[in-house]
């Protein structure tokens, strides 16, 4: 079956490559391009069996650097600051790198024994503590709503395991189970209207995506179906979330109305600046890579990891020690890479591409990408060891990998969340599972 499989994928590979050729694709971009192909398709392949973050992440990945861009040169080439040449010899030999680091230097995977995660969720006493900790959970989700202060990357690490917890608990005999995962994504939603900002729901969705097609034994039809009404449900909330915050914001008071979002979401409605071509560089970093690649080293000189290595260090420091500590300014580097100034308020982020690039080059952004691939992949493979003494380690993966799902964000940030993330995860699950590790076993 698994042979069959492959050689339809060959055959399908085969008519992409002569359909690519017959169009005057370069062969940079026809190789980008399959790339990303085979890594969707490796994710689709993992999904209902495994925890695919990974290929999630690369693929993701290989969506802003390589498909977006691919399209940009085609309907908006003036959005493109090189050849599409020029960019695809940096990027698709970095990204390549990047998957080479992810996926095939000692990869191990994180399996969804469904049989043995029912078995374990039908104990009473865990039933107990993972309610336990979902409430818990919220509570912290409800003061975060309200309350901003210095601990409020401790506050929102708690808070995501009321996703985890009502997930797991859907693979419980719990009667109401659903209620949990439909009160927290409700939560969740209203919180994003009332700030005007959704990316957190959309990365929280991935995690619904991720366990669904383990949780109801979905076939690879039913996957490929949940993953296009997923698409279309972020389009509409895409629509009306611009035109929502294009009202809000034009404002003085900015008033936060619950009944405007759904009327404009129920309308259509959109924002008279949103257009087809703006979603298209919002879900693209091609736009601000090629704007890096043809400012440095032209007027910039390659940093060697000066910048990067600075900037790491300041963020590494916990607020809590350190008040004082400079916040990570969203404009620093991609002012300093491309030249062009930004206002106060405004975020673009240079991604791991563009700093592994502006830092040390071509080829070392090769280097970069490979070296960050292998750190994802080790700390896959650290989590995936501590699941076996502990479930509740298995489904933090996706709470500690969020961050770098996140393409196009700031890659110091990006990086800085995921360790912090780590080390608070192993500390929270260590606390709330003391004395009670026999409980949590996954394999034995």
């Amino acid at each position: 079956m698994k042979r069959r499989q492959n050689v339809k994928f060959f055959i399908i590979i085969v008519l992409i490559v002569w359909l690519l050729a017959f169009y005057g694709v370069s062969i940079l971009s026809s190789i980008g391009l399959l790339i990303v192909i085979y890594i969707g398709n490796k994710f689709l392949d993992e999904l209902g069996n495994t925890i695919p973050i990974l290929e999630l992440i690369l693929f993701i990945s290989g969506f802003q650097w390589i498909v977006g861009p691919f399209i940009l040169y085609r309907i908006e080439p003036d959005f493109m600051h090189v050849s599409e040449n020029e960019y695809m010899a940096i990027t698709v030999g970095a990204y390549l790198s990047f998957v080479t680091g992810c996926l095939f230097i000692r990869n191990k995977k994180a399996i969804l024994n469904k049989t043995k995660i029912k078995e374990i969720m039908s104990r009473p006493k865990i039933i107990s503590i993972i309610k336990s900790i979902y409430w818990v959970s919220i509570v912290f989700f409800i003061f975060s709503f309200f309350f901003k202060t210095s601990l409020d990357f401790i506050f929102t690490t708690i808070y995501s395991f009321s996703f985890i917890t009502a997930i797991m608990l859907l693979y419980s005999p719990v009667s109401n189970k659903n209620v949990y995962v439909i009160a927290i994504y409700s939560l969740l939603f209203l919180k994003c209207i009332y700030q005007s900002v959704f990316a957190e729901f959309i990365s929280q969705c991935f995690l619904l995506i991720i366990f669904i097609p383990n949780i109801y034994s979905l076939s690879k039809k039913k996957i490929i179906i949940l993953l296009v009404l997923g698409m279309i449900m972020l389009s509409v909330i895409n629509t009306a979330k611009t035109a929502y915050r294009s009202k809000v914001w034009s404002d003085r008071s900015r008033e936060v109305n619950i009944s405007l979002f759904f009327t404009i979401l129920f309308n259509s409605e959109k924002s008279e600046n949103d257009t087809d071509n703006s979603f298209l560089q919002r879900i693209s970093s091609g736009s601000v890579n090629s704007n890096i690649f043809s400012y440095v080293p032209k007027y910039k000189q390659h940093t060697q990891g000066e910048v990067l290595f600075e900037d790491f260090a300041n963020a590494l420091i916990p607020r809590f020690l350190y008040p004082d500590k400079k916040d990570i300014d969203n404009r620093k580097n991609y002012m300093l890479y491309t030249g062009r100034y930004l206002e106060e308020g405004t975020s673009v982020g240079v991604n791991a591409l563009g700093i592994g690039y502006a830092e040390f080059g071509v080829f070392g952004s090769f280097v970069f990408m490979l070296l960050y691939g292998l750190l994802l992949s080790r700390i896959l493979i650290f989590i995936i060891n501590r699941s076996k003494r502990n479930i509740l380690y298995l489904f933090s993966i996706i709470v500690i990998f969020i961050g770098a799902t996140k393409a196009e964000t700031e890659f110091v940030g990006s990086l800085n969340s995921l360790l912090k993330t780590l080390f608070f995860v192993l500390f929270f699950v260590y606390v709330i599972s003391k004395n009670k590790t026999r409980l949590f076993v996954y394999e034995r």
